[in-house]
């Protein structure tokens, strides 16, 4: 389940969106620090939502479903789908095409074992179903195709792998399959790293041959070349040379810079005290609130259970009562009616064992205690669950010093500067 707030945002002009953009962004910022939960934003794809450009606000997490990367030296950081890097250029002068048997390979590992060489030195190749059209993608065989940057470069935001009936009808030998002898439709797209590398080995698209010394630009060429693939683990910076670091994150939140691209699509127009007709620019704004909550979570507990940041807890502070003295009662729900909505008050009849190990589990801020000890000098004991540490404090003062702990938390929260 992904429950997300969503919102969006309407402008006149595109430089009228890029003005707001900023502001949702830093205003997002705000909000995951005030979650005292580790974000930080990175450049991301589009996909199916379209647009121009987007960002997500991902937390570290070695449970997370997206991969970060981030350069130490000079702060890039994107999505690994859409993250640039250096290609190292291959070296040597293009030898003579061969024509090799390789019968038993099906595999890149068995292709690699059989003619002697390093995935580095194979052309791996993947065919993809867009709207109207296959889409044959080569990459060096140590890459993986990414399929944002892929659909971005041709423009098919809905890329899905072909099926075998498709690869049969465009001619296409699955197992061999190569950018030679296609079907004339069909658009072949290389990946840099192949334009890099010479004399690579390469599937023939004929069953049980593939093709040694195979160069790009000389024994094949392509409709479309870029950058389509996911950076490796020791890529280097394309900005500075450094060696880029990539972990495991959790998607919170995501921006799009979305321009026209619905608007358009759907004949929105509007038109201005001028009388001129244009298609509004959008913006789109999610954050996913279910995923926000887990993240916090894992950010916050300990064996007990969970510790709420004061600027998301349910309730500021947890009241109890030990004993069945009138008075203490009394003191009790005196107490909980002047904090009003910022107590939870466990008046139940039971243990006090059962209700201190469901304080912890609640995770609520603070523990507010009324007993017969207490009630002899007017104060109650307080157990701050962030800091772990027990107060006496007078009753009179109590909702004071609850303030004061609260502010002092949220100038924490406001001050700190997460990064992964």
């Amino acid at each position: 389940e992904f429950r997300m707030s969503d919102a969006y945002s309407f402008h006149r002009s595109f430089s009228e969106l890029n003005n707001f953009f900023p502001r949702v962004f830093r205003a997002y910022e705000r909000v995951f620090r005030a979650c005292e939960v580790p974000t930080v934003a990175a450049e991301a794809g589009v996909g199916f939502m379209g647009g121009e450009r987007s960002y997500e606000f991902l937390t570290p997490s070695s449970n997370g479903d997206d991969y970060v990367v981030e350069c130490p030296k000079c702060g890039y950081i994107a999505n690994r789908d859409v993250a640039v890097a250096a290609y190292p250029s291959g070296s040597g002068r293009p030898n003579a095409l061969e024509r090799i048997e390789t019968p038993d390979c099906k595999t890149m590992d068995d292709l690699a074992e059989c003619v002697g060489c390093k995935r580095s030195g194979l052309a791996k190749t993947m065919v993809f179903a867009g709207s109207s059209r296959l889409v044959m993608a080569v990459v060096r065989a140590d890459y993986d195709v990414s399929l944002e940057k892929l659909g971005r470069l041709i423009h098919e935001p809905a890329l899905q792998r072909a099926t075998d009936e498709q690869l049969r009808q465009a001619g296409v030998v699955a197992t061999h399959a190569g950018p030679f002898r296609l079907h004339p439709d069909t658009v072949v797209v290389v990946d840099q790293s192949v334009i890099e590398t010479p004399n690579l080995v390469c599937g023939s698209n004929e069953e049980g041959v593939h093709f040694r010394n195979a160069n790009f630009g000389r024994d094949f060429d392509a409709h479309y070349s870029g950058d389509i693939s996911r950076i490796r683990s020791s890529a280097l910076c394309r900005h500075c040379g450094t060696s880029m670091n990539i972990s495991r994150a959790l998607e919170l939140g995501h921006i799009f810079r979305l321009g026209d691209y619905y608007t358009n699509r759907m004949d929105l127009r509007l038109r201005d005290e001028t009388g001129r007709e244009f298609y509004p620019q959008m913006g789109s704004y999610g954050i996913g609130i279910g995923r926000l909550m887990a993240a916090i979570v894992d950010t916050h507990h300990d064996a007990d259970g969970i510790i709420w940041p004061v600027s998301v807890a349910p309730f500021l502070s947890y009241l109890m009562t030990i004993g069945k003295s009138r008075s203490v009662r009394d003191t009790g729900d005196a107490i909980a009616e002047y904090l009003e909505h910022e107590v939870l008050y466990d008046d139940r009849d039971e243990s006090i064992g059962t209700k201190f190990k469901d304080y912890l589990l609640l995770g609520i801020p603070f523990r507010i205690v009324v007993s017969p000890a207490t009630m002899t000098d007017d104060t109650v004991e307080v157990y701050d669950r962030i800091a772990s540490s027990t107060h006496t404090v007078d009753v009179d003062t109590l909702p004071e010093f609850l303030a004061a702990r609260q502010r002092e938390y949220l100038d924490r929260a406001r001050e700190s500067t997460h990064a992964l």
